[in-house]
């Protein structure tokens, strides 16, 4: 578990390419955390999508996937409107990088930077929704308020018209932020008076349980949480990635097996086939932005760090979750 901060020269832009000057870049404690423990797959790309995590993941490696800054240079043969422009990218935590123009996505005017630079856990956020397809009174749970669950859970309650929204996290600073959010916060899920009172919270008047649980905790634990919590005939939407991590589920023989339940693995890499004659990345990064705009990421950020404390960060993650909901690197001139 070693951070290093290393200082490289950046080559100039190339004919077609173009400078690029970080001003944040956002941590992604779940993936980024599997990293820095040994726990991602060394047989899958870390992304199948994106350029620079395409190969299977190995050490050392320069992680994170989640800039936004101001290009500063541009080769000879890129548009003149490039300069200046406000940009996102998918690249790992630095203060400058040279690329080409189509790895950019262009920052709205009325985007602050600090909440652009949150775009993919918004547009995650936005892709679970999508998978859950909540109807007109449902009843939902969202099992894990970090980030995403929180994002989650905001976006259901603003956007949408449930009968009842719940969220469980063990994390004193995550329940107190979803209460604004959710009509009943659990403070842990994970024992089985909790469960109760969970699914008993998650209830209609005719039915027991959720209609749909979003999981977003990151654990085995949060998964048979989400299990126990659903109702028979209800969906589970798995958003966490485990990694490497060896999970264990102790609750599948019993209710589970005559419940008719569906677990729907959610990711945000691809369009699901189901909407892909309709969608695309394009129309559901649009989306994304609108959700950023009414959303207000940045609201979650706790501490604003130095490149140079990048170790202390991770260790903090790692020890402490407790402490800190989004953590962003400041990279200044």
């Amino acid at each position: 578990r070693v951070v290093a901060v290393e200082t490289e020269e950046i080559p100039e832009p190339g004919v077609s390419e173009v400078s690029v000057r970080v001003v944040y870049s956002a941590v992604s404690a779940g993936t980024e955390l599997l990293a820095y423990r040994g726990e991602m797959p060394s047989d899958l790309p870390a992304d199948e999508i994106l350029k620079d995590f395409s190969e299977p993941f190995k050490y050392p490696c320069a992680f994170g996937y989640c800039t936004a800054g101001e290009v500063n240079a541009i080769g000879d043969g890129v548009p003149r409107d490039w300069l200046g422009k406000r940009v996102f990218a998918f690249k790992a935590h630095t203060s400058s990088y040279v690329c080409d123009p189509s790895e950019l996505i262009p920052i709205p005017e009325d985007i602050e930077l600090k909440d652009a630079v949150m775009l993919p856990s918004v547009e995650t956020a936005v892709t679970l929704v999508m998978d859950a397809h909540p109807r007109l009174g449902d009843s939902v749970a969202v099992i894990g308020q970090g980030v995403v669950g929180l994002l989650t859970a905001k976006m259901i309650s603003e956007y949408y018209p449930m009968s009842k929204l719940v969220t469980a996290d063990m994390h004193t600073i995550r329940q107190e932020r979803s209460l604004s959010y959710a009509g009943a916060v659990l403070a842990d899920g994970s024992d089985e008076e909790a469960k109760k009172r969970l699914r008993k919270t998650a209830a209609n008047s005719e039915f027991s349980g959720a209609d749909i649980t979003i999981e977003v905790s990151g654990t085995g634990a949060g998964l048979e949480t989400a299990v126990d919590v659903t109702g028979d005939y209800g969906k589970i939407v798995l958003g966490s990635w485990f990694g490497s991590k060896a999970i264990s589920l102790n609750n599948l023989g019993g209710r589970f097996h005559r419940s008719h339940m569906t677990i729907v693995a959610s990711q945000v890499s691809n369009i699901p086939a189901q909407l892909s004659g309709r969608w695309s990345k394009g129309r559901r990064f649009e989306v994304a932005w609108n959700a950023v705009r009414q959303l207000k990421p940045s609201c979650l950020i706790t501490w604003t760090a130095k490149l140079s404390e990048a170790p202390s960060v991770y260790e903090v993650l790692d020890t402490h979750p407790s402490q800190e909901l989004q953590i962003v690197f400041y990279h200044s001139r």
